[in-house]
């Protein structure tokens, strides 16, 4: 079980720091003020707390202050920073559960076409079997079988232009290339591959 520093938000250290931080300066200038500047003007406790010139207080506390407002600061962007990882980290969960859960082949590739993820549907559909450990590499622009029916052009659209295409294929899995699978059945597939871009619009 955690105690102490470990169980506070990070947002609470940040503030405990900067008052740390504030009191800190407090102490350095008081010591400051009783050993080189202000030596005739008390003792040390005194330049701390009970004699303090009213310039010297100004300057602490404005210190203090620019240091609580600094720490406010970058405790909300932790807060906001951390609500965003968690949307996302749920964003993400779900989206994961809708890939593996659907009973239709599902593929999805990087910018230049390459595999990234897939799930069980897919890699039954062309006769690997994933739970075995075999991992599919596979680059849906380099498809030979869909290069030789036409198809590549209309991909390109997706990747180049960021428009969704949909066709239908003849689709002999033996005769693809990159599987490497002489047993693969053929197959009349409907294809539909659409983009999915980033805040840039970059797919």
């Amino acid at each position: 079980m955690r105690t102490g520093l470990y169980q506070m938000k990070d947002s609470n250290k940040i503030v405990l720091l900067a008052i740390v931080g504030g009191m800190t300066a407090w102490l350095i200038d008081g010591v400051l003020d009783w050993l080189v500047f202000q030596t005739d003007q008390g003792s040390l406790l005194d330049m701390l707390f009970f004699k303090v010139p009213g310039h010297d207080i100004f300057v602490r506390c404005l210190i203090l202050l620019m240091m609580l407002v600094f720490a406010w600061i970058a405790a909300r962007m932790m807060e906001r920073r951390r609500r965003m990882e968690a949307e996302l980290d749920k964003s993400e969960k779900l989206f994961t559960s809708i890939v593996e859960q659907s009973p239709f082949p599902i593929w999805i590739a990087d910018a230049n076409g390459e595999n990234i993820r897939h799930n069980q549907a897919f890699a039954e559909l062309i006769g690997l079997d994933e739970n075995a450990g075999k991992i599919i590499s596979y680059n849906l622009l380099e498809d030979n079988v869909l290069q030789q029916q036409g198809h590549l052009e209309k991909l390109e659209k997706v990747f180049l232009r960021g428009e969704p295409v949909s066709f239908i294929s003849d689709y002999d899995i033996s005769q693809v290339k990159q599987l490497n699978n002489p047993d693969g059945s053929r197959r009349l597939l409907e294809i539909t591959v659409f983009p999915v871009a980033d805040r840039q619009g970059c797919v």
